[in-house]
């Protein structure tokens, strides 16, 4: 019996874990989607007073870079200061997040 209940026990546990990451990345999903479309309005905007093709691939380009740099702005800013304060738990953290290997 209190194996039974160990093991319910422990499979709760990891649901509420998971809810957790769940509900993070949810967030980081509705950002994403409403950065995305308010980039993409910039970009129709622009394209409706674009005359070339030329013109096309730049606000393409423009679009493209533009979502890039807002998304990891922050991240990248949070990585600088945790470098500058020697957060070698961050980095290490953010090493194994991003699947990169450590220095």
């Amino acid at each position: 019996m209190v194996a039974i209940i160990n093991q319910e026990l422990n499979l709760l546990e990891e649901q509420y874990k998971k809810a957790r990451a769940n509900e993070l990345i949810a967030e980081l999903y509705q950002s994403a989607e409403e950065l995305r479309v308010r980039e993409l309005e910039k970009a129709r905007k622009r394209m409706q007073s674009a005359d070339d093709l030329r013109n096309y691939q730049q606000i393409l380009d423009d679009l493209t870079a533009s979502i890039v740099n807002k998304l990891l702005f922050e991240l990248t800013s949070s990585l600088r200061e945790a470098a500058a304060n020697d957060d070698d738990d961050l980095m290490r953290s953010a090493h194994k997040l991003f699947k990169r290997e450590a220095d």
